[in-house]
């Protein structure tokens, strides 16, 4: 299995699970190089992320990550 698709099949779980984290995700994956100003954009919907479920989101991924790994 490639990378796009376990990222795939992670965004799908996300979208499911959180809609606001996976929200997050993909306007971040959305950004390319050299295509406007990330840093404005990005502080514009960091505005609007509740932080907290941001964050216990990506901790629990890294769980979820290190007890597959055992």
């Amino acid at each position: 299995m490639n990378i796009q698709t376990l990222l795939k099949d992670e965004m799908e779980e996300l979208r499911h699970r959180n809609p606001d984290v996976h929200a997050l995700l993909k306007k971040i994956f959305q950004h390319k190089d050299g295509k406007g100003d990330y840093s404005v954009e990005r502080h514009k919907w960091m505005e609007t992320l509740d932080k907290e479920t941001f964050l216990n989101e990506v901790r629990r991924i890294e769980q979820v990550r290190k007890q597959k790994k055992k």
